[in-house]
């Protein structure tokens, strides 16, 4: 009776890890078991970290999402720099989480995936968009800053020269008021001088001038007129006589043409009254 060799088993070919390593070119080829992994013990657990690791930065983008955005209105009602400076700063927060899990994604998607998904292409373009709001929201925060830091600085200017106006008013204010105590002080005695120089002149009968005869008339029955004098206050301290017409009381006591033809012109008037 032949003797049948038994048959030989079948050759198990085994799977090799599809991970690439860290230059995101070599692939691993490491051999594995598992009939359900894709990658090696060590790819498998670096697959697990990166993956939890960019899902952790994507909830924090969404967390910081909610407190950086600001739409246009509530912008425009900031009012205190320092509350701009902390949009700021959270917006800036904000984009860097963004860019981080844009990076995750995609190292973890190069090294573990040798075909491009779908999801996480439209995720990506997502996160781009986010970034580039992000980033417009910076300016604009920015953008606001300038405008109250020159508000602010155009207060302080108006302030500043409101207060070097009401300064240079307060001096000239003083000013004015010490001229005006000076001018009292310097004007009462001056005044009073005055008075009393104006009372005695006016009160102090002028010299009689001398006694004068008359030619008789035909009308020498007639009343004498009496004999007016003027104090010093209406001819310069003369005294005239009117019947006369002889200026009395003069510094030099000599005659000039203009008091010569002041008495010719009295004697008409005289001479009319007496006709």
């Amino acid at each position: 009776m032949a003797l049948v060799s038994p048959p030989s088993s079948p050759t198990i070919e085994l799977r090799r890890c599809e991970a690439l390593l860290v230059d995101e070119e070599t692939v691993c080829k490491v051999p594995i078991r598992s009939h359900r992994g894709r990658f090696c013990n060590a790819h498998g657990r670096e697959y697990v970290h990166l993956t939890r690791a960019y899902k952790a930065v994507s909830k924090t983008v969404e967390e910081l999402k909610g407190q950086a955005w600001l739409s246009r209105k509530q912008l425009r009602a900031l009012q205190d720099i320092f509350e701009v400076d902390s949009a700021i700063s959270l917006a800036e927060e904000w984009r860097d989480a963004i860019a981080e899990e844009i990076l995750a994604r995609q190292v973890q998607h190069r090294r573990f995936f040798t075909t491009k998904d779908k999801g996480h292409q439209q995720w990506l373009e997502h996160l781009a968009i986010c970034e580039t709001r992000a980033e417009g929201l910076i300016t604009r925060l920015r953008d606001r800053r300038l405008e109250i830091v020159s508000a602010t600085e155009a207060r302080r200017r108006i302030d500043k020269w409101a207060a070097q106006l009401r300064k240079v008013e307060a001096a000239r204010a003083a000013r004015a008021k010490e001229l005006q105590r000076q001018i009292q002080e310097a004007g009462r005695p001056l005044g009073g001088a005055a008075h009393t120089a104006r009372t005695s002149t006016t009160t102090t009968p002028a010299p009689a001038p001398p006694a004068r005869t008359v030619p008789a008339s035909p009308s020498a029955d007639r009343v004498q007129r009496p004999t007016v004098y003027y104090s010093a206050g209406g001819f310069s301290a003369h005294s005239y006589d009117l019947e006369g017409q002889m200026p009395v009381g003069r510094p030099d006591g000599g005659w000039n043409a203009s008091s010569i033809l002041y008495v010719l012109f009295c004697m008409l008037l005289l001479w009319l009254f007496a006709s």
